[in-house]
């Protein structure tokens, strides 16, 4: 008996992309990484890769079903789910990723700023007030409100430092040594 699947995908702009399967939202099957250099150099190759990490997922799990794909990404995104801006990855930018994924599975397909989708989901635990601060590649930071209100979004930001809440930095690339 087939079961359904939902894949997520967590863009990084200074390791590397994971890729992982779930059975439920709490309940991991598998997961995949690829490195910053295997990414390709250009929105096609990159796009090729995830279609080709997923399906390999869901084969090695029995040939799953695929039910929807959460996607969190460093940047800026328009509301329609395109890259504005992504300082690492710029091949990105001006492309829309949840469309295009959304369209080649056939399934629905969500897209949200990563420290966004951190903050989220670190608010559906707690339930307060919170600002939660992510450092990776980049850094970036995002406010929830107690009501699960998140306050200054990652999208269609104009580009002025001035209209950028200091709460919600896009990821912008900073030399942190990992360790």
């Amino acid at each position: 008996m087939q079961h359904d699947a939902l894949a997520a995908i967590d863009i990084g702009a200074g390791q590397g992309t994971r890729v992982a399967l779930f059975d439920d939202p709490e309940h991991l099957l598998a997961e995949r990484y690829f490195a910053l250099d295997e990414y390709g150099e250009t929105f096609e190759s990159f796009v090729g890769r995830l279609r080709t990490e997923v399906q390999a997922l869901l084969v090695e799990n029995g040939g799953r079903e695929l039910r929807s794909i959460g996607i969190a990404t460093p940047g800026v995104l328009r509301r329609d789910g395109s890259f504005k801006w992504v300082q690492n990855i710029p091949f990105l930018e001006g492309y829309n990723l949840k469309d295009e994924l959304s369209a080649g599975f056939g399934v629905r397909t969500g897209i949200a700023n990563d420290a966004d989708a951190g903050a989220l989901a670190e608010w559906s635990v707690l339930r307060v007030d919170l600002l939660y601060w992510v450092f990776g590649g980049g850094w970036g930071g995002a406010w929830v409100s107690k009501d699960g209100e998140l306050m200054f979004p990652s999208t269609d930001w104009d580009g002025r430092d001035s209209s950028l809440h200091y709460t919600s930095e896009p990821g912008v690339s900073i030399p942190l040594e990992k360790i």
